[in-house]
């Protein structure tokens, strides 16, 4: 039986890094929730700030990115040989990034008027985590 659900899952997970990533890497100015939390528009932004929060943000984007090309392929191979080493890989740093994106998303809500995105992390996590448990049930023991 192939492993549909398990794929769906971690597939979607995989399309929400991909879209955080392309967001911060094509946006060429601060998100809406960083201008909440500085209360300044990125045109009051002194440029040397700009230039620092334009870079942080591109080094997000491609943290984003590259995990996702990777678990994308760690999913299909896994799909082709059921490896019982590849679910836990994704897992495991799927959840080291997304619990640091989370710590940090809430603790800029805790700190500052930004309504920070917690929530697409969290969606991505618990997505994440259900793709895995569906793609152990079809790995190799």
């Amino acid at each position: 039986m192939k492993n549909q659900l398990g794929s769906i899952f971690t597939y979607l997970a995989q399309a929400g890094l991909l879209f955080f990533g392309l967001a911060y890497l094509l946006k060429s100015s601060f998100m809406p929730y960083h201008s909440e939390a500085v209360a300044l528009a990125w045109e009051d932004v002194p440029y040397n700030f700009q230039r620092l929060i334009w870079t942080y943000m591109k080094a997000a984007s491609a943290g984003w990115i590259a995990l996702g090309v990777v678990f994308i392929y760690l999913q299909y191979k896994f799909n082709q040989n059921k490896e019982v080493w590849i679910p836990y890989l994704i897992l495991v740093g799927g959840v080291i990034f997304g619990a640091i994106a989370l710590y940090s998303a809430i603790g800029l809500r805790m700190t500052t008027p930004a309504n920070a995105p917690v929530l697409p992390v969290v969606v991505i996590l618990t997505v994440l985590i259900v793709g895995f448990f569906f793609n152990l049930r079809y790995s190799k023991r």
